[in-house]
């Protein structure tokens, strides 16, 4: 019993070393559909997500747009920044 509490004494400090690295990002999300150049306001939210990264908080930043036939669109865009 003691050994076995000792493991997991270990790996738990192991854990939390390797967490310390970590940052915490606050992505805001929207996703907005556009029907002839024109906002449908059904979609027009905003949703806020959390990520945890050990390098920067940019990397999960994206502005596409995709095009789902020749008159509707969506604009995608996530910015990120740390929390």
């Amino acid at each position: 019993m003691k050994k076995i509490f000792c493991y997991l004494l270990v790996l738990t400090g192991i854990l939390c070393m390797a967490s310390c690295g970590t940052k915490e990002c606050k992505c805001l999300t929207s996703d907005r559909l556009y029907q002839n150049d024109i906002l449908d306001t059904r979609t027009d939210t905003a949703f806020t997500v959390y990520n945890y990264t050990k390098s920067d908080c940019e990397q999960f930043n994206e502005d596409e747009k995709v095009d789902m036939d020749s008159v509707t669109y969506i604009l995608h865009k996530v910015i990120c920044e740390e929390n």
